[in-house]
């Protein structure tokens, strides 16, 4: 899981499991993110967010479509692998998991997109 707070990315990693969260801007049902207008389940908070999306969620894609990213370091576990990816042009990093047989090589360009609804928490007030 990706978050620039290590209390944070424990506590999402104990409730959640492995997850990536990224800040986003909540309108309607639509969140904006680094990884594009991404649609949110429930009846989300308006306005300034953090997004939870599992890594099974993230689509490397073959097409040229999607958020462009480079690959980083891959970890294969036979029936499936994580791919750390840096989102371009200036990240952030974050973390899919892809089947076994589709895992780029280290520094290849690719496209991200996200599968299904994703999960919205408020920001909180300070």
């Amino acid at each position: 899981m990706r978050s620039n707070s290590s209390a944070t990315r424990y506590r999402t990693t104990a409730i959640f499991g492995d997850a990536v969260l990224l800040p986003a801007v909540i309108t309607g049902h639509t969140a904006r993110c680094a990884l594009g207008a991404l649609t949110v389940r429930g009846e989300p908070a308006q306005g300034p967010a953090q997004v939870l999306i599992r890594p099974e969620q993230i689509e490397i894609l073959d097409d040229g479509t999607g958020v462009p990213a480079v690959v980083g370091t891959v970890t294969y576990f036979g029936h499936d692998a994580t791919v750390d990816l840096t989102i371009q042009p200036h990240g952030p990093d974050i973390t899919a998991r892809v089947g076994g047989t589709r895992t780029p090589c280290p520094g290849t360009p690719v496209h991200l997109a996200v599968n299904g609804l994703v999960t919205a928490f408020a920001e909180r007030e300070t």
